[in-house]
């Protein structure tokens, strides 16, 4: 589909970096002096990303899509679909709590 570049790497890197902090204040582990309510909504806007991303577009990726016969797509259906699924789900389910 597309080779994705250094840069796109690292923004991914860092928004799962980001994520992972919001998902850290809302577990209570890294205390932050803002409103209580942006760790839960922070957290509820990880999960609901997350399953977007393993739904998919219906075309390259998610469980849904209809390419399937590149490498990428089927280490997306073996592995990154269900683990966006599992950590989108592990997100909504902090936020709530």
């Amino acid at each position: 589909m597309f080779v994705p570049t250094r840069l796109a790497c690292f923004a991914v890197a860092f928004a799962l970096l980001a994520a992972a902090f919001v998902l850290l204040v809302r577990g209570g582990y890294v205390a932050l002096p803002a409103a209580p309510w942006l760790g839960a909504a922070g957290s509820a806007s990880v999960g609901v990303v997350l399953v977007a991303r393993a739904v998919g577009d219906f075309r390259y990726v998610g469980f849904f899509k209809r390419v399937r016969g590149s490498r990428f797509a089927v280490l997306d259906s073996r592995l990154f679909s269900p683990l966006c699924l599992a950590l989108g789900a592990s997100s909504l389910w902090v936020a709530l709590c």
